[in-house]
């Protein structure tokens, strides 16, 4: 079946998803936010018209024949730390893949920056490991690795990224004025477990755990091999299958 529209479809480049990178992140302004935008009745007269493509389509549509991506697990902050002045610390317990979901309720054109990470230094920062791919691919965009950046509007707002996806345990939030309400959300593909294992030995109860999260969090329609600094599907399908 060939999906076709027509010049009624309508558009507007004022979107608060100010910027999307996969490894990088997410900017939302705030401010842009059209409330009821995707509601009937919205009053899009201001949108414009989408330019209508004549060209044939060369592809083929094909159904994607694996479980899609989920929302899984959320978690609440275990500890939460200042480290200096509108900087704050997160320590989710539990490494995983996913993004943040923060309410905050700031002067509008404050700034929130999340930066993602699975270690932190004595310092409260987070640590990024040296020659990984983030160098290669991003040798002038270091400090912008998995980074979300959110931009106040003046009012309590909720928000979570829907662009990205970041491997974290740590989130170092800068520009609260107050410790704001975080949740951890574990992304991953929706893939049902099939084994259980538990004994009285702990550490190799834990071990299994760790098993189960690492694997669930490289599975994004691929086995990969870091939801990180990678996010390659190249080196983690032998060990998967």
């Amino acid at each position: 079946t060939l999906l076709t529209s027509d010049d009624r479809f309508v558009f507007s480049i004022d979107t608060p998803v100010v910027f999307n990178q996969l490894r990088l992140g997410e900017y939302y302004d705030s401010r842009l936010y059209q409330e009821g935008w995707n509601a009937v009745g919205f009053d899009d007269s201001a949108w414009e018209a989408a330019v209508i493509d004549d060209t044939p389509p060369t592809g083929v549509l094909r159904p994607c024949l694996c479980q899609p991506i989920r929302e899984g697990e959320t978690f609440r902050p275990i500890d939460i730390r200042q480290i200096g002045e509108k900087r704050y610390v997160y320590d989710f317990g539990q490494t995983m893949s996913g993004y943040l979901s923060i309410t905050v309720n700031q002067p509008a054109g404050d700034k929130i920056t999340l930066h993602y990470g699975e270690n932190r230094g004595d310092d409260g920062n987070i640590v990024i490991r040296p020659a990984t791919m983030v160098d290669r691919l991003y040798p002038k965009d270091k400090e912008r690795w998995q980074v979300d950046e959110f931009i106040c509007c003046g009012r309590e707002f909720t928000w979570k990224p829907r662009f990205t996806y970041h491997g974290f345990r740590y989130v170092v939030i800068d520009g609260l004025r107050a410790p704001c309400e975080a949740t951890a959300i574990f992304v991953h593909q929706d893939i049902a477990q099939r084994s259980h294992f538990a004994c009285s030995n702990e550490d190799l109860t834990w071990l299994f755990r760790c098993g189960v999260y690492s694997n669930l969090s490289n599975f994004f329609y691929m086995p990969t091999d870091c939801p990180s600094r990678e996010k390659m599907g190249w080196c983690n399908d032998p060990q998967s299958s």
